[in-house]
């Protein structure tokens, strides 16, 4: 049996790994007889457990510290209280706990509970398959992911997350994956979403942006948005800024400085040649608000164009009116046609009527011609009747 105080001392017989037997009286020497192990305990000769309370039973596991405890096979534990507590663990610093295949954690109070984690720093988590965490209170709780920095944090939820740099994030509790920060305090909370420089951030929302530069930004809305450049930002999807301070919206590519005093077209200066514009290079005054070429010329299509707009409204705004009037027309015309109808209508009924009372009308006349003609023969008849009666 092995004797210790305070160092290991050589033992005459050939390394059998047991119990440490402890100076348990204080006398500066552990001896065998007088000293004990401290209730160290061990099931074989190929398990070490050295300390009071101390466990080493899971074949070739070593325990050391108070209450150290290392149950699984090959597992190692050192320090007081902690667990090596599965196959292949490794737990050191007091109330460190290593407790699934293969995993690690170093540091005190650090945990490794999933498969193939590893933490290592004070009070580090490594809480999901393969992930890592680095660092005094990081916490890395996504499958395969990576925290590495004081308080760095790849949360639950999602995978493939890594956040390098002290309170920096990347993922979040919603699920998403693949984002990656990098910088103090910086943020990648969308999916595929990249955040480089501290103070950066990338809001949940926003799917495959990238923001770089301090404190550079891309909004929930800013989907495949790009910001470079000190306190840039995206607020729009596809939207590109580079510069310092410049911000860009939806669709929109700003590229300069907030404040800066000339804004020329990225890769164009002074020398410059370029197949624009007929081979002028047009840039901004601001001084002037107008578009000047590299000669000094001003642009004066822009101020065109803005007239013909704005006469072209004012020709859509006549027609308008005109379309609205001609509508009204048209449905007017319309009524009056619909009475039309109906009095074409009660007109050729009535004709009708008169030609029957025409045609009726001609016969009654026929026959009292006829009639008139009898009543004059019989009138000159009588006539000659009454003459011949008075005769």
């Amino acid at each position: 049996m092995l004797a210790l105080s305070g160092v290991i001392l050589p033992s005459s017989k050939p390394a059998q790994a047991e119990v440490c037997l402890l100076d348990t009286n204080g006398d500066g020497t552990a001896t065998d007889g007088t000293d004990t192990t401290g209730g160290a305990a061990n099931n074989t000769d190929t398990n070490l457990a050295c300390g009071i309370g101390a466990t080493a039973n899971g074949g070739s596991a070593t325990a050391i510290g108070r209450g150290a405890q290392a149950t699984g096979a090959r597992a190692t534990a050192v320090g007081r209280n902690s667990g090596a507590t599965a196959d292949n663990a490794t737990a050191i610093g007091q109330d460190s706990e290593a407790s699934a295949l293969d995993t690690t954690a170093v540091g005190q109070s650090s945990l490794a509970n999933q498969e193939d984690a590893t933490a290592l720093g004070r009070n580090s988590t490594a809480d999901a398959v393969q992930a890592t965490a680095v660092g005094s209170q990081s916490d890395a709780r996504g499958e395969n992911s990576t925290a590495v920095g004081f308080n760095a944090t790849a949360p639950t939820g999602g995978t493939q997350n890594t956040a390098i740099g002290a309170e920096a994030n990347a993922g979040n509790t919603g699920g998403n994956s693949n984002a990656t920060s990098l910088g103090f305090d910086a943020n990648a909370r969308g999916n595929n979403g990249t955040a480089i420089g501290a103070n950066t951030n990338i809001a949940a929302g926003a799917e495959n942006a990238t923001v770089i530069g301090e404190g550079a930004s891309a909004s929930g809305a800013g989907d495949q948005g790009v910001a470079i450049g000190q306190g840039s930002s995206v607020t729009g999807v596809n939207g590109i800024a580079i510069g310092s301070g410049v911000t860009a919206g939806a669709n929109e590519v700003v590229v300069g400085a907030a404040g800066a005093s000339d804004y020329f077209l990225p890769g164009l200066g002074d020398d410059a040649t370029a197949d624009v514009d007929n081979d002028e290079i047009i840039f901004y005054d601001p001084d002037t608000d107008q578009l000047l070429t590299d000669g000094g010329a001003v642009v004066t299509r822009i101020s065109t164009n803005s007239s013909n707009i704005t006469a072209n409204s004012s020709n859509i705004t006549a027609n308008s009116s005109n379309i609205t009037a001609n509508s009204s027309n048209i449905t007017a015309n319309s009524s009056n046609i619909t009475a039309n109808s109906s009095n074409i209508t009660a007109n050729s009924s009535n004709i009708t009527a008169n030609s029957s009372n025409i045609t009726a009308n001609s016969s009654n006349i026929t026959a009292n011609s006829s009639n008139i003609t009898a009543n004059s023969s019989n009138i000159t008849a009588n006539s000659s009747n009454i003459t011949a009666n008075s005769s």
